[in-house]
C-alpha cells in the first residue's frame, strides 16, 4: 500500500505532466528561428549534422560539443528513419568512437549493442567482427576481462582461416592486452608478435593506412608488458620506437599515453632528465582535450619524479590534482593506482600510519569496485540533475522567445506548479536527510570493522616481526637446528594468523551494517586455549611465561567478539611486560556470573588512556600508533558491554588486573543454543 508521501509526489508528476501538455497543445504551429537543432530528416543532413559536431571536437570546444552529442543521441528517433542497416551501424560506430574519446564508456556501449544487431555476420563479416573487437575493448575498460577474451576469441572463430585480414591482427593485438592485464605477460607477448607478423606481411601486399598508428600501438604494448617483467633495455626500446611512431603520425593521444609509461620507467631506473623531457606539456594537453587517463597516469609518473628530486610538496600537489580529475571512467582503477603510489611512497620513507591510511583507502575501493559506491550515486545524480535543469531552462526560453502572448494566461498556473514544486523539495530534501543519517550510521559502523581488523592483526604481525630478528640472529650464529626449530613455528604461527584473519573477514562481513551480538554455547576454556595458540609465537619471542587455572563452564556469548576481548588484552599485556615476566589467566565461578581475570606485570596503564574508557562507544571509530592501546581497551569495553558483562581495571604492585565478569547462562538458555 502506498504511503501518503508517494501518493503526493505522483499527484504533483501527473501536475506537471497535464501543465506541460498544456504548453505543448498552446504553442503556435511554426518553429523558432532561433532554434539550435539541425534536423536530420535525410542522410545528407545527417552527415552535416555529423560533421559538424566533429568540427566542435578538432575545435577543443568539449563543452559545447558534449551538449550537441548528447542531444544529437537524444534524435535518435528521426535520424535513423530512411537508413539502411549497414548505414545505420556505421553511425552507432560513430558515436561510439566519440564517446569513447571522451569515456563516456557506458554510452559508447550501448551504440555498439544497437550497431551490432543490425548487422549480419556472414554477408558483413569484417564489420560484424570489428563491433565485437570494439565490445570486448570496453569490457576490458570496464576490468571485465574474462568477457573482453571470450569476445575476442569469438571474432577470431568468426574469421577462421582467414588471417591475412587486418581486423584479424587487430583482435589477436587486443588478446595480448587481455593476457597482459590476467598477469599472463609470456602469452600476451606471444599474441602482440603474431599480431605484428600479420600486419607486417599485408603491409608487403598492399598499403595499410594506419600502420603508423598500429605499429605505435604494437611497441607501446609490447614495451609495456617487457616493463612489467622488468626486461628494462627491451621495454625501453619498444616504449621509445612507440612514441615515435606516434607523434610520427600525429597521434597525440596515443604518444602522450605511452611518454607517460616510459617516464614512469626512466624514473624507476634513475633516469630523471630524460623522464622529466618526456612529461613536458602532457598534463596541460590531456586537461585540454579532457583524457582523464592520460592526465591521471601522468600525475603519478610526475608525482614519483618530484619525489625523486625531493620537491615533495609539488609532488603531492600534483597526485591530488589527478586524484581530482578522475572522471566516471576507470575511477576505481585509477583511483587504487593513486592510493598504492601514495602507500608505496610513505612506506619508502617509513611513514608507516599514513602508508596504513592509503592502504585502507585501496582496501576499501577494492572491496567495492564492481559496486557502484554511494558517492558516485550521488555524484551521477547530480549530473543527471544539473543536464536535466540545463534542458528545462533551453525550453522555457524557446517557450517564451515563441509564446510571449500567452505569458498572462498561464502566471497563475506557473505560480500554482512552482509551490507544488517547492513541496516537493521539500519533502526530498527531508528524505535526503533521513538517507543521510542512516549513511552516517553505517560509516561508523564500517570505520568500528577496520579498527577492530587492524588493531587484531597488528599484534601477530609483530610477532612475526620479531621471528625474523631471531631468524636474522641464528642465521649470523649458522645455528640449523634452531633456525628449523624456528621455522616450523613461524609456519605454524603464520597458519593461526591465516585463520585468524579469515575469521575477522567473515566476522566483518556479517556485521557490515552494524556490530550485532550473535550469542552461542562455548567452553570458556577452549576460547582462551585458542587464543593463546594465536599469540603464542609473540610470547615465545619475549620468553614471556603464561599461567592458566580456568575452571571450565559452558556461557553463552559471541565467539568473534570475546576472541577479540582475549587476544586484545593478552597482546598488549606481552606487549609492554618486561622479557622473561609472568601473565597469569584465571577463571572461576562466583555467586552469579563467571570471573575471568588476566594479571601481568606491565607497568600499569596510564592514566590519559584509562580517562578514555569513560567516552561513549559512539566514540569508538579509529585509532592508530601510539594511542592504540586505549583504542584495544575501547573495543574491550564495547565487547564486553554487547555480552552483557561487566570490565573492571585494577592497578597492582608492578602490573595491571583486568577482571571480566561473565553472566552464567541459565540451563533453558543452553540447550536453546545448541
Amino acid at each position: 500500500m502506498k504511503s501518503r508521501g508517494q501518493v503526493f509526489l505522483i499527484f504533483i508528476a501527473i501536475l506537471s505532466i497535464l501543465f506541460f501538455g498544456f504548453l505543448l497543445l498552446s504553442e503556435d504551429k511554426e518553429k523558432n528561428s532561433k532554434t539550435i537543432s539541425v534536423p536530420t530528416e535525410n542522410p545528407k543532413n545527417l552527415e552535416k549534422k555529423m560533421q559538424f559536431v566533429d568540427s566542435l571536437y578538432e575545435q577543443k570546444n568539449m563543452f559545447f560539443f558534449e551538449s550537441e552529442l548528447d542531444a544529437f543521441a537524444s534524435e535518435e528517433e528521426q535520424w535513423q528513419q530512411g537508413l539502411s542497416d549497414i548505414e545505420y551501424a556505421k553511425v552507432c560506430k560513430w558515436f561510439y568512437i566519440n564517446y569513447q574519446n571522451i569515456s563516456e564508456l557506458d554510452k559508447a556501449k550501448t551504440f555498439l549493442l544497437k550497431g551490432s544487431k543490425k548487422l549480419d555476420s556472414t554477408e558483413n563479416k569484417d564489420e560484424f567482427v570489428r563491433f565485437k573487437n570494439n565490445l570486448a575493448f570496453i569490457e576490458s575498460r570496464f576490468e571485465n576481462f574474462d568477457l573482453a577474451t571470450k569476445l575476442y576469441f569469438e571474432g577470431l572463430d568468426i574469421l577462421k582461416n582467414d588471417t591475412l585480414n587486418e581486423i584479424y591482427s587487430i583482435l589477436t593485438y587486443n588478446l595480448g592486452n587481455a593476457f597482459r592485464e590476467n598477469g599472463d605477460l609470456d602469452i600476451a607477448i606471444d599474441y602482440y608478435k603474431k599480431s605484428k607478423r600479420v600486419i607486417d606481411t599485408i603491409a608487403s601486399i598492399e598499403t595499410i593506412e594506419n600502420i603508423g598508428h598500429q605499429n605505435g600501438f604494437y611497441h607501446g604494448n609490447i614495451g609495456y608488458a617487457y616493463a612489467l617483467q622488468n626486461q628494462n633495455e627491451k621495454a625501453n626500446f619498444h616504449l621509445k620506437k612507440a612514441v615515435s611512431e606516434f607523434r610520427a603520425h600525429d597521434y597525440l593521444h596515443e604518444s602522450n599515453i605511452v611518454a607517460s609509461a616510459l617516464a614512469s620507467n626512466y624514473i624507476d631506473q634513475g633516469k630523471l632528465k630524460e623522464a622529466d623531457s618526456l612529461l613536458e606539456g602532457i598534463l596541460e594537453t590531456s586537461e585540454e582535450n579532457r583524457q582523464w587517463e592520460v592526465y591521471v597516469e601522468s600525475c603519478i609518473s610526475l608525482f614519483k619524479l618530484n619525489i625523486q628530486q625531493g620537491k615533495t610538496e609539488k609532488a603531492f600537489q600534483i597526485i591530488d590534482q589527478g586524484l581530482e580529475k578522475i572522471g566516471s571512467s576507470n575511477s576505481n582503477r585509477l583511483r587504487l593506482k593513486i592510493y598504492e603510489t601514495k602507500a608505496e611512497h610513505f612506506r619508502n620513507i617509513q611513514d608507516y600510519e599514513k602508508a596504513f591510511e592509503n592502504l585502507e583507502k585501496q582496501i576499501e575501493l577494492k572491496d567495492s569496485v564492481f559496486d557502484i559506491t554511494q558517492n558516485e550515486m550521488l555524484r551521477e545524480l547530480s549530473v543527471k540533475y544539473q543536464t536535466d535543469r540545463k534542458n528545462d531552462q533551453i525550453q522555457q526560453l524557446e517557450v517564451i522567445n515563441s509564446k510571449e502572448k500567452r505569458i498572462k494566461q498561464i502566471y497563475l498556473f506557473g505560480l500554482l506548479l512552482v509551490f507544488l514544486i517547492l513541496i516537493f523539495i521539500f519533502m526530498l530534501l527531508r528524505r535526503i536527510s533521513e538517507q543521510k543519517k542512516a549513511l552516517q550510521q553505517a560509516n561508523q559502523t564500517k570505520d568500528q570493522l577496520f579498527s577492530i581488523i587492524a588493531h587484531d592483526l597488528r599484534s601477530p604481525m609483530l610477532a612475526l616481526q620479531g621471528m625474523g630478528d631471531l631468524i636474522h640472529y641464528y642465521i649470523q650464529k649458522k645455528d640449523e637446528e634452531k633456525l628449523l626449530n624456528l621455522g616450523e613455528q613461524t609456519k605454524s604461527a603464520l597458519g593461526r594468523i591465516n585463520h585468524l584473519l579469515q575469521n575477522l573477514l567473515e566476522w566483518a562481513l556479517a556485521n557490515k551494517n552494524q556490530i550485532n551480538f550473535k550469542p552461542e554455547s562455548l567452553e570458556i576454556s577452549k576460547l582462551v586455549q585458542d587464543n593463546l595458540k594465536l599469540i603464542e609465537t609473540m610470547s615465545f619471542a619475549k620468553q614471556i611465561k603464561i599461567e592458566t587455572e580456568i575452571e571450565n563452564q559452558n556461557l553463552l556469548l559471541d565467539k568473534a567478539m570475546m576472541s577479540t576481548v582475549i587476544r586484545n588484552i593478552l597482546s598488549n599485556a606481552i606487549r609492554f611486560s618486561p622479557a622473561e615476566s609472568e601473565i597469569k589467566i584465571s577463571g572461576k565461578i562466583e555467586t552469579d556470573s563467571y570471573l575471568l581475570s588476566i594479571k601481568d606485570q606491565a607497568g600499569g596503564i596510564p592514566e590519559d588512556i584509562l580517562k578514555k574508557l569513560k567516552l561513549n562507544d559512539e566514540q569508538l571509530v579509529t585509532g592508530q600508533g601510539k594511542d592504540s592501546v586505549g583504542l584495544g581497551l575501547q573495543l574491550i569495553k564495547l565487547f564486553v558491554k554487547k555480552n552483557q558483562g561487566k570490565l573492571e581495571i585494577n592497578a597492582t604492585k608492578n602490573g595491571t588486573l583486568i577482571k571480566i565478569y561473565l553472566p552464567l547462562p541459565v540451563t533453558g538458555d543452553i540447550k536453546n543454543s545448541q
